[in-house]
């Protein structure tokens, strides 16, 4: 027994190793595949997310965009009229400073021709006091009021 003893300790230290060896071996092939999970969970997380990403763009274009045109469409027409009403409105200032260029000359004409009838028949023609006189200030009573000067 005495020759058993020593061989029986070293079949023990021997599968003593083989199982330390097989747990040792298993903790850093478990740490190797924690990491390797975690990196496989982070890269779908990703995928996930860039995927919720692509449908809500998706989504939005749908929903959206037929939205979007419709308001360029708007926007287009609406610049269109602004720049005719904007030709249009060029248009009436040219037209309105031609009307008063003539209704200048028109004025300037009738007060020529009234000092020259005023010449001929001076009782046709009101004075020139009567003609300013509808256009000055008046108090309450109807009584002219001085202007004041600055």
């Amino acid at each position: 027994m005495e020759n058993l003893l020593p061989n029986i300790i070293q079949i023990a230290e021997l599968v003593g190793s083989a199982i330390l060896g097989g747990w040792v071996y298993r903790i850093f092939t478990i740490r190797e595949r924690v990491k390797q999970e975690k990196a496989d969970t982070k890269k779908k997380e990703q995928e996930a997310k860039a995927e919720s990403i692509e449908n809500v763009k998706k989504v939005f274009l749908e929903l959206y965009q037929p939205v979007l045109d419709d308001l360029e469409n708007r926007l287009e027409k609406m610049g269109d009229k602004v720049n005719t009403v904007e030709a249009e409105n060029e248009s009436l200032k040219k037209e309105i400073a031609e009307v008063r260029e003539e209704n200048a000359r028109l004025k300037a004409e009738n007060d020529e021709l009234r000092d020259a009838l005023r010449e001929i028949r001076p009782d046709i023609v009101p004075s020139r006091r009567s003609a300013n006189a509808k256009r000055q200030a008046r108090s309450g009573n109807g009584q002219f009021v001085k202007k004041e000067e600055d």
